[in-house]
């Protein structure tokens, strides 16, 4: 006779004893003594998909939000082949419809991209590497306010040499470390698995609020997708170098099909893991919550999860300044930044200023910025220009009838997307206003500024020419040949 758990019940009789015994075909028999009642097995197959999915709901509309806008970028992918991504398609869509207004969406996004949101995404990265290398030596006590500040920008000084110095080292770390990451949460996986197993289901049994503090308010849901999307980033990644991807036609549509739903996946499973281990408050409260779950499965072999969590962040901050770099650079090519940040190193081929430009913005923001308000300036300053370039494919659907299109996104998708982005837009601002979303918005218009003299009017800055002549003889740079 096994028994199993036992607790008491407000019912008739707090003294009536539960005891089940197993029945040799597989049912259960009940009989009764005094004392105490027995929890009952009531939680069928839909009970259970149900409860899952209801702790799960933000990851998963997130990965079929970050699905929906990678199928829209496929078509602008195919219809505009090159480099910039988000710039290049507003450039190319809104750029011919006016002489003033029309290329000032482009410029707009490359001057919030290349000063602010770019290097923000990156400086929230590299911090979030320096917390997972820091955290495993103050085990019991906070850790020194500057070491994350000063762990992150060695983080940025080194994969800005890396990008520096050779694409083909670039891309060999991330795929290494995008490996790595797989591996860390295929770990985080199979333990979790094995705690469900083993009857580990509390924490899923257990009321749990997906919006965090913000409770079921439109602010409160607005900030958990914000985090979740943000989480995802990278959706687009491909298209900011579409000039540097072998037959783009095909390995486009093929990287959104295959990553999207993949990382989709992992996560979901991932996040059922944790909870497996941890309570809703206590993910909340962690700052590293694989290292949390690390050290409640793995015991002595815990030091793998921030390991492999290191190199995954350490991967997609390298992830995030190759791209951030070729949106500087090609915005500097089309003559909307300085022109020295268009110019490419001669002997290795890398846009060489860019990168340190991106870089040494980075290191500026982490010097001076918290990481949460980092990722609230950068998630509502990028789905601003994301909305106008889910409406460029309607743009170029009128202008470029006879586009080369491969693939054509349904109508319904980009409508969502469009709508999406403007509620994501609008409702933080107007239900819970922050200093951050303030910050963005008039980073925004401060472009202004600078665009009418200098863009339009093209009016010379002086003394630039001979800085970027000076430049160009130091570090043995050169404009490049636009194909």
């Amino acid at each position: 006779m096994d028994l199993d758990v036992l607790r008491k019940d407000g019912g008739e009789s707090d003294n009536i004893l539960c005891v089940t015994t197993a029945h040799p075909h597989g049912v259960a028999d009940t009989t009764t003594a005094t004392n105490k009642v027995q929890l009952e097995r009531k939680m069928g197959l839909i009970s259970c998909v149900g409860m899952i999915v209801g702790t799960m709901i933000v990851w998963l509309s997130c990965g079929l939000i970050s699905l929906f806008g990678g199928l829209c970028y496929i078509e602008l992918g195919c219809v505009v082949p090159k480099s910039g991504g988000e710039y290049t398609y507003l450039l190319e869509a809104y750029g011919p419809l006016h002489r003033f207004f029309g290329p000032l969406p482009a410029y707009l996004y490359s001057y919030s991209r290349t000063l602010a949101t770019g290097p923000s995404g990156f400086a929230v990265i590299s911090l979030s590497f320096a917390t997972y290398v820091a955290q495993p030596f103050y085990p019991t006590g906070e850790m020194p306010w500057w070491l994350p500040k000063a762990v992150a920008a060695g983080c940025v000084l080194i994969i800005s040499v890396i990008n520096s110095a050779s694409v083909r080292l670039s891309t060999l770390i991330q795929n290494t470390f995008t490996a790595v990451k797989v591996i860390a949460l295929a770990v985080i996986i199979v333990a979790g698995l094995i705690r469900l197993g083993q009857g580990s289901t509390a924490n899923l049994a257990s009321p749990f609020t997906p919006f965090g503090n913000g409770g079921h308010t439109a602010a409160g849901i607005a900030s958990a997708f914000y985090s979740g999307l943000w989480s995802y980033e990278g959706w687009n990644q491909l298209n900011l170098s579409m000039e540097e991807v072998i037959n783009p036609f095909v390995n486009l549509p093929r990287a959104i099909w295959i990553a999207v739903p993949l990382v989709t996946g992992l996560y979901l499973v991932t996040n059922v893991a944790y909870l497996t281990v941890m309570t809703p408050a206590e993910l909340v409260a962690s700052e590293a919550v694989a290292v949390t779950f690390g050290k409640g499965v793995l015991g002595v072999m815990a030091w793998i999860i921030p390991f492999s969590v290191a190199c995954s962040t350490f991967g997609s901050a390298n992830g995030s300044n190759f791209g951030n770099a070729r949106v500087c650079y090609v915005a500097a090519r089309g003559g909307h930044m300085i022109k020295v940040l268009s110019y490419i190193s001669i002997s290795r081929l890398t846009p060489l200023p860019a990168v340190v430009f991106q870089g040494s913005i980075a290191i500026f923001m982490i010097a001076v910025g918290g990481i949460t308000s980092l990722v609230d300036f950068f998630s509502f300053v990028a789905w601003l220009f994301y909305a106008l370039s889910f409406m460029s494919i309607l743009v170029f659907r009128r202008t470029r009838k006879d586009g080369h299109r491969p693939y054509r996104v349904p109508l319904v998708i980009v409508v969502f997307m469009f709508v999406t982005s403007v509620a994501l837009l609008i409702l933080p601002l107007a239900l819970k206003p922050s200093w951050a979303y303030l910050y963005a918005t008039l980073s925004i218009f401060t472009g202004i500024i600078f665009y009418v003299p200098f863009i339009f009017y093209e009016k010379p800055v002086p003394g630039l020419d001979g800085a970027t002549r000076f430049l160009a003889r130091c570090c043995q740079i050169a404009p490049s040949e636009v194909t």
